[in-house]
């Protein structure tokens, strides 16, 4: 399993898989954390003295277990990849967070679940407009907004009510967030359909239209 297909997908793959019958999008179960506004103690995409891109695979796992609070629950080691990835659940909670290498070497990116304690004026005060955005509805009353900040590099998961009729605001809540290696943010950016962010408004208005960063065509090695 490559990082193009886990990274998109990572925050409802997750959920899903956690909740049942129907995910849960908001959550004040998941994750008790605001060092993404707080910066304590390391500014994104720094987590916990943890960088993606930088950080030895086995620090990360010395870090986690040693930290009582985190409970591994679900993993993979790909016996035909390096791909290596640890969930866990915060104290006794539900599943909330990813540690994810490509190589077993080094981290590639982390996903925090996070309780709804933030929100997105805070976040935008703090770090300036997002560059990209897209939208997907998990049911008919609540939608994940993502966020794209290549230069950071992260990825800010934004609660909705629903993507019709729900107005994006200053006062929407954040649900997740997903720090990213700079390889891994450009492979997000070469493989998903994103829209330019054009600042709040209704969802439908926002991300109507076509795309302002698409997938560049994959490239036939077999070809002469």
């Amino acid at each position: 399993m490559s990082s193009r297909v886990l990274l998109p997908l990572i925050l409802v793959t997750l959920i899903i898989v956690g909740c049942t019958p129907s995910p849960e999008l908001r959550n004040d179960a998941f994750l008790d954390d605001t060092s993404l506004i707080t910066g304590e103690p390391c500014e994104a995409p720094c987590w916990q003295n943890l960088i993606p891109g930088e950080t030895a695979w086995g620090v990360v796992l010395d870090t986690f277990d040693l930290n009582e609070d985190f409970i591994p629950v679900d993993s993979e080691n790909s016996r035909r990849t390096p791909v290596d990835w640890i969930d866990y659940t915060f104290r006794d909670g539900p599943k909330c967070c990813r540690i994810y290498s490509a190589d077993g070497e080094v981290l590639d990116s982390i996903l925090l679940l996070l309780s709804p304690q933030m929100t997105l004026g805070e976040v935008i005060e703090r770090y300036g407009e997002p560059s990209y955005m897209t939208a997907q509805a998990e049911t008919s009353e609540q939608a994940s907004v993502q966020l794209v900040y290549p230069d950071i590099p992260m990825v800010l998961y934004v609660f909705s009510e629903n993507i019709t009729d729900s107005e994006l605001t200053a006062e929407n809540e954040i649900i997740g967030v997903a720090y990213l290696s700079a390889t891994a943010m450009d492979s997000l950016l070469q493989t998903e359909n994103l829209y330019n962010w054009n600042g709040y408004g209704v969802l439908a208005d926002v991300i109507d239209g076509e795309f302002d960063l698409t997938p560049l065509p994959e490239t036939d090695t077999n070809t002469q």
